[in-house]
């Protein structure tokens, strides 16, 4: 079990409770590899709005309010 952190796409874990073990793994590369880029995942939620329209009623509603939540929660922070 690991504690997590609640992000706009997410939980993610906490760089702590990674075992880097036997790795050299740099604490600021840690960082960078968990860190969310809002307008990177801005740009693929838009990419992805479009292939999901483009399946037209085959995309399960739970799926498009999956993606209406992200990208609330992305606009919101």
């Amino acid at each position: 079990k690991a504690d997590a952190r609640q992000t706009p796409i997410g939980f993610l874990p906490r760089a702590t409770d990674i075992d880097t073990s036997g790795l050299e793994v740099p604490d600021d590369t840690m960082q960078q590899l968990l860190a969310v880029d809002h307008d990177a995942w801005r740009g693929e939620l838009e990419g992805i709005g479009e292939y999901l329209a483009g399946l037209g009623d085959r995309v399960p509603e739970a799926l498009w309010e999956e993606h209406r939540r992200v990208v609330a929660a992305l606009a919101a922070s």
